[in-house]
């Protein structure tokens, strides 16, 4: 995931592009979209600037990220449908990766189920 650390749009958008041809499974964009708003001259122009300039933003980068952005799922060859079967045991969370612990004592788990 690549975020937008404040830089202006235009450096945000190649950002973007250059992330989503490397790999990168999605964005999450604030003030690239928006950190002029506060820049403009009075309410009118403020909602003006939201509804066209930080809307038309948000539009073309989700366009590059649509076109090219790799499920993280698809690095390990599964498919959104094999997602779908994946059930998580109850209280997983206590036996991934703490070594320390041992699987016995978080809780059964059962046949089929993944953590």
């Amino acid at each position: 995931m690549l975020l937008s650390a404040g830089v202006d749009y235009p450096d945000y958008k190649k950002q973007v592009e250059l992330a989503m041809k490397c790999g990168a499974a999605g964005v999450l964009g604030a003030r690239a979209f928006w950190k002029e708003f506060f820049l403009q001259d009075g309410v009118t122009a403020r909602e003006q600037f939201a509804k066209t300039e930080a809307a038309n933003r948000v539009r073309e980068i989700d366009e590059i990220v649509q076109r090219n952005a790799k499920p993280w799922f698809a690095r390990y060859g599964l498919t959104l449908d094999d997602l779908h079967g994946v059930r998580a045991a109850e209280n997983w969370h206590f036996r991934y990766g703490d070594p320390m612990r041992p699987a016995a004592k978080a809780g059964p788990v059962s046949e089929g189920e993944v953590y």
